[in-house]
Order: structure tokens, then sequence, then C-alpha cells
């Protein structure tokens, strides 16, 4: 029976059972194996042996090396001298397929790319597939424990590549296949197109391959991430001061409960987006560098190339990319062609890939993807979230396409309450005379005076955190430094009316106002009576049970 005919029968076999679409143009070969006990991890025989043995014809699929002095029994000593190490995909369906119940963890992706190995055996009569203890994958064996004797196994190979597919089928389900048992299958003629190639590049010594992985430690890191997180991709934006920052504080939390902003945490990255700042401080640029007095070009990795590495290297943890002040500059042109991978599908992973080969070729430099294309793409656990003051003055405004790809959280500027004691946050006195003028009381004073008098929208009030009292901090001074200035350039001067004011009307000027502010001034000699009438209504809960 021709390749055609036998595809077709598999193709709409695994279509059937495990809904796996494959297309016929992207192998050139194949065979089908039906697996005896011996061939598989969990059996109940007494047999030690746990590779595949391939041997016959099918042994064409597989590149091997024969020499009498490797591979004969009688030279032990040199018999894995010689060892291939093939990228074989295992899919998601698949495994669901063959155990529901499995523990490989796709991330996300409807397939892996893992490693099994083929080296030759019995006088170069045998290829044996698979070395459990130094060599295949940690998913690939986890994938072979998922399958039980008189399972059929199918290996393709991909067109014009070393490289498989590995898909297995239960013996109830492959009555179709049993006739194609222990046969190989070709779809070629011997034209030199048709020929597979291998780059010496690819050819790597266990020692060379060794320094690898001492490379990829500049970006591997042994943190526990306690929950992962379904995709976060979202834009929280509200007054200066609503704590936005303490809300993503939180966010990371529920990854890595320990967290605090001071950390050094490597998942975490964050940057703030300011006038000048450009596509080649986000993603990276090429830079001159002098070595021993000889200059080069090297890239230089910029934070969103830092945070993508993370993510595919570290797939178990959380990733977050934080970046501040997001309406600050031209954000589109930040992002530049990245934009394109904002769009995620079901999964959390980029809908469409772009080829950016600067950064494929940092991916590939610290093992994050494989050679082969220059395409990138964004994994489901990195997660990217931005923040924007709807108060600030000469920003740039977040065009529909950009502000579409992210979800936008609003933050209320509504106080927030410690979750353990249920005491109210951030909370200070300043006196002016005889009177006491508590924190959380006369910002939110502030806020209904700027949208109930003034006239003024909600992007003028301020936030809880607008200022934060530590220990020991002046809060006179704090008040007179830090909020003073906002209240008369952004707030009252922004008002259309003369005849409402938060001041004293006799206050002309801010270096008035600046002066008069301190301890032993009169609060009606600084504040309008109407601004006191309005902070002496407010009423405000400086403690709250903890359950509500």
């Amino acid at each position: 029976m021709e390749f055609t005919e036998v595809f077709e029968e598999i193709q709409k076999t695994v279509r059937d059972k495990m809904d796996i679409k494959l297309t016929m143009d992207d192998y050139d070969s194949f065979i089908v194996k039906k697996l005896a006990e011996s061939n598989c991890i969990t059996k109940g025989i007494s047999s030690k042996q746990s590779h595949i043995a391939i041997t016959g014809k099918q042994m064409d699929l597989f590149p091997y090396l024969y020499s009498k002095s490797f591979v004969e029994e009688s030279e032990s000593s040199m018999k894995n001298f010689f060892v291939f190490k093939a990228p074989i995909s295992i899919y998601q369906k698949n495994c669901n397929y063959l155990d529901p119940n499995h523990s490989i963890n796709f991330r996300g992706e409807s397939k892996l790319i893992e490693e099994i190995c083929v080296y030759s055996r019995s006088g170069g009569e045998q290829v044996q597939l698979s070395i459990i203890k130094n060599g295949d994958s940690e998913n690939f064996i986890s994938f072979r424990h998922l399958i039980v004797p008189n399972t059929f196994w199918i290996v393709l190979k991909r067109k014009n590549e070393l490289s498989y597919d590995s898909i297995a089928v239960k013996e109830n389900d492959a009555k179709s296949l049993k006739s194609f048992n222990n046969k190989i299958f070709t779809n070629r003629s011997g034209k030199p197109s048709e020929i597979t190639f291998v780059s010496t590049d690819a050819i790597v010594t266990q020692n060379e391959k060794f320094e690898i992985d001492d490379n990829n430690n500049i970006h591997k890191f042994d943190v526990d991430c306690i929950l992962r997180k379904n995709l976060i991709q979202e834009i929280r934006f509200g007054a200066p001061g609503t704590g936005k920052s303490y809300s993503i504080k939180n966010i990371i939390r529920e990854s890595y409960p320990n967290y605090e902003e001071s950390d050094s945490n490597p998942f975490v990255l964050r940057t703030t987006v300011h006038g000048e700042y450009s596509h080649f401080d986000f993603v990276g640029n090429i830079m001159p560098t002098s070595q021993e007095g000889n200059v080069s070009y090297n890239f230089t990795e910029g934070i969103f190339t830092t945070a993508l590495i993370r993510a595919m290297l570290n797939k178990e943890n959380d990733v977050y990319l934080i970046i501040e002040e997001m309406s600050r500059g031209d954000i589109a042109s930040i992002f530049g062609d990245i934009f394109q991978l904002l769009d995620r599908n079901d999964q959390g992973i980029s809908e469409y890939r772009i080829d950016n080969s600067l950064i494929s070729d940092e991916l590939i430099k610290y093992g994050a993807k494989s050679k082969g294309d220059d395409k990138i793409y964004l994994p489901n656990n990195l997660h990217i979230i931005g923040t924007v003051n709807t108060s600030d003055q000469n920003v740039n405004v977040l065009d529909t396409a950009f502000k579409r790809r992210f979800s936008f959280v609003y933050e209320s500027v509504k106080p927030c309450y410690d979750e353990v004691s249920g005491a109210i946050l951030n909370s200070a006195t300043f006196s002016l005379a005889l009177d006491q003028f508590e924190w959380n009381q006369f910002y939110l004073a502030i806020n209904q005076f700027i949208v109930s008098d003034l006239g003024l929208s909600e992007d003028k009030q301020l936030g809880q955190f607008f200022v934060k009292f530590n220990n020991d901090v002046d809060v006179n001074e704090t008040i007179k430094n830090k909020v003073l200035h906002y209240l008369w350039e952004d707030v009252q001067s922004a008002s259309l009316s003369d005849e409402v004011s938060i001041f004293n009307s006799n206050i002309r000027a801010f270096s008035t106002l600046y002066d008069k502010f301190d301890v032993t001034t009169e609060a009606s000699e600084i504040f309008s009576k109407a601004f006191l009438e309005t902070y002496s209504s407010q009423k405000v809960e400086l403690s709250k049970q903890q359950n509500e």
C-alpha cells in the first residue's frame, strides 16, 4: 500500500479519535510499530529493557552510525559513544486521549518539542530509541509512561527536517492499522531537492552542551511560584495615588506570596516610560563593545527581551512585565512590531507570530528556542501590566488599536484597609492652629469638592497614596510641599469658576498660600468656608471589621 493511502488512514484515525489534524505535505516518511511489553516502561514482566528496538527497513527513518568498535558487545566501554538526540513532538490531545489524568504540563501549547535518543546496537542490526536515565527529555519519558503494551506508535519524519512527530493509538482504535505494523512508508524520489541536510552547527559534544547550560543560568532561577495564574494583560488607570502599584503588588503576591517592591525577584521586571523612552530601550539595541582593544557590535537586550527569555526558560513561573506611566511616551512606537504579539488566543499565547531575528537570536543564545526560524511569540506565563495616571498633562493618547489589546482596570479613589487589622492605610494627621485634619478624610473631601463644587472631572482627584506617610515624617511639611502645589496649579486653576475655591478668597498667589500654611495658622485663613464644611461632613471609617 502506498504512502498516500496509508497516511490517509492514519489521518482519519487520529482526527476521529483525538481531533488532531495531520497534513500530508508536512511529512516525507513514517513508520507504524505495535509496541511489545518489553518496549514499554510500565509493564508486568521482569525484563529491565526500557528502550524501543527498531529493526529492518524501519531503521531508515533514523540516522545511525555503525562502527564495529563502538557498537559490538565486546567493546562495552564504547557502547554509548555516539548518541543522536532527535527533536520529537508530542501532542496534548494525544496525551489526553491516552490518559486524561496525565501529568505533562503543556502550558497552553498544543504540542511540545521534546528529545529522544537514537543509537545503534547489535552489530548495526538494530536501532534503539530512548535512553531513560540520561538522554530523553523528561516530558518524552512521561509520554512513554502513558503507553501500554500493544499500543500502536506512529513516528512521522517532517519533510526535509531531521525532526519527528509522535502519535500513539490505543489497540482497540488501531484495527485499521494492524496490517501496517513494522513497515515504513516514504514519499521521496531521491531528488536533490528532497535531501534532508544536517548542519554542523547542530553537532555538539556533551561538554559543549554543559557550557550552553551554564550560560542559560543567566536567565534561569530557582524561585517557587505558588500559583500559576491565567494570563493578565491589563492597564490599571486612575487618579494619581490610587494605589495602582499597591494593587499590582497584590497580584504578584498570588504567585510569590512574600513579594515586596524592594525585592529583586527575577520574575518581576519593571520599567517607566518617559518622553525619550524608545523601542530600542524597550526591546534592545545593537551597541558597540570593546574588549582588549577590539571593538565589536553586539545586541544588548531591553527589558521586554529579558522578560521574554525568562518566561520561555522558566515555564513553571509567572513572569510579570510592569510598564509604569504608559501614556508618557509614544507607546505604539515603543512596542513597534511587538504590538502584533499582544493579540492572545484562549490559551494566552500570541495568536500571531512575527519575524524578529535580533530577539530570536537572543532566545537561541540562552536556549529558550531552537534554531530554524526567526519567529517569536509571547507565552502564557508572560503577564504585561501597565499603569496610567488619568490626571497627567501633556501626555500621549493611547490609540484604540493599542487599547483594545488590554483590559482596562479602573482604580477607585476609595480608601484601602489593612487585610489583617482592618485599619485604614496611610493614615496621618496634620494641624492648623487648633484644628486637626486626618489625611484620608482630607483627600476624600478634596475629591468631593473637585466634582461637586468645582465641576471638574474625576481625573483631577487624588488617591489615598498621592503622598505616603512613613514613620517620623513631618505631615504638615509633606502636605505643604507635595499637595498644595497640585491643588493650586492642577485643580483650582483648571476650574472655570472664580466664585468657588478650595482656598480662602484672600489668597491670590501660590507664594501667599505656601507662606501661610503653618501649624500656627487658622484653617479658615487657608481654606474656604465651603471646603471646610465639605471636610466636616465627610464620614470616613478609620477601621473596618476584618471580614468586611
